[in-house]
């Protein structure tokens, strides 16, 4: 599943105002076959993956390209924000967008893998840079979240670049024959040995970029839930807990 970005989504919908074709009900709301057809018709060619109904009665929530927007049902307006149900204090929109993420990571194959001992209770998908001081903070604590339960998932994301220095430490890490040793060596300060293979680093820069990274480390847990920045363990365990609730 790949994401769009905002700027694309501002783009669309500047189109929409253009659309000469877009079908008129009269007298009836239009049912969410027609609803899905003109929503599908105004995004074209963008890749919508799914329009159903909304929280709100005559909106349609609508991912396209991995992000979610929503819709009226004669597709004349997009809307983009927060849907909030005041009396729940639940953010709705959060919750559906957490629940894409979720999808997008569980189609990720390749990461550096730090697993949780004993039975695997969580997940927790982190973009880091080798050189990030709050990235080796986090790291420290790996084997503490590993024996919670934790497993750990790496991505990489150089910040100077996919030529830097540092895109070159995750490059050798990766193709290391021991990537858990040579990450943890490597997070150290400790030099590595110089290693060259195919490996997804651009793709996880990409990625990055689409889930939206500001900064390393940024992390996600194995349910969607976003969480910018580097959290102690009791904070990360807080999280993860409540996912679960």
């Amino acid at each position: 599943m790949k994401l769009i970005t905002t700027k694309t989504l501002v783009a669309a919908a500047a189109l929409l105002v253009t659309v000469l074709t877009m079908p008129v009900w009269a007298d009836e709301a239009p049912s969410q076959q027609q609803a899905e057809t003109a929503i599908r018709e105004a995004l074209d060619p963008m890749p919508v993956e799914s329009v159903k109904p909304a929280p709100i009665e005559g909106l349609y929530e609508v991912i396209v390209g991995g992000s979610l927007v929503y819709f009226t049902a004669d597709a004349k307006y997009l809307i983009q924000g927060d849907i909030i149900d005041q009396a729940a204090e639940i953010n709705l929109t959060e919750q559906a967008e957490s629940s894409m993420r979720a999808a997008v990571f569980a189609e990720q194959k390749e990461f550096v893998r730090f697993p949780a001992e004993g039975e695997s209770k969580y997940v927790l998908n982190v973009f880091t840079d080798i050189d990030c001081g709050y990235c080796r903070r986090l790291h420290d604590e790996v084997p503490e979240l590993n024996e919670k339960g934790v497993e750990v998932r790496y991505f990489f994301y150089p910040r100077a670049g996919v030529m830097s220095d540092s895109a070159r430490k995750a490059e050798s890490v990766w193709c290391g024959d021991d990537q858990q040793e040579l990450m943890d060596e490597a997070k150290a300060g400790n030099h590595i040995p110089r290693k060259r293979c195919d490996n997804p680093i651009k793709e996880h820069v990409a990625l990055a970029h689409e889930m939206g990274l500001r900064g390393t480390p940024l992390i996600f847990t194995g349910k969607g839930t976003k969480i910018n920045g580097y959290r102690p363990v009791d904070k990360l365990m807080a999280i993860l807990i409540g996912d679960d609730q």
